[in-house]
């Protein structure tokens, strides 16, 4: 967990509350998050730095073990499931 959502009470509180949600509805929560965040004005350079920092973050958890991968068969075999 992130410290920013450590040392901010309410955020604690709704990421409890999102953890009670089905995948469906945590799914149209981030949709709806995003459509909030893309409502700011961002420039491309912006956007960039952001997306970077986040690739760099998903990167160094997946090595260093704190966000396991999910081998592909696995991905496939959901999607496949999902979406038929």
């Amino acid at each position: 967990m992130s410290t920013a959502v450590e040392t901010n009470p309410a955020l604690e509180t709704i990421l409890l509350l999102v953890m009670e949600l089905t995948p469906e509805d945590r799914i149209k929560l981030v949709n709806r998050l995003k459509e909030i965040n893309e409502e700011e004005t961002l420039t491309p350079e912006e956007w960039e730095t952001g997306w970077a920092e986040e690739c760099d973050r998903r990167i160094a958890d997946m090595r260093s073990g704190r966000r396991p991968g999910v081998p592909a068969e696995e991905v496939l075999r959901l999607l496949g499931e999902k979406y038929g």
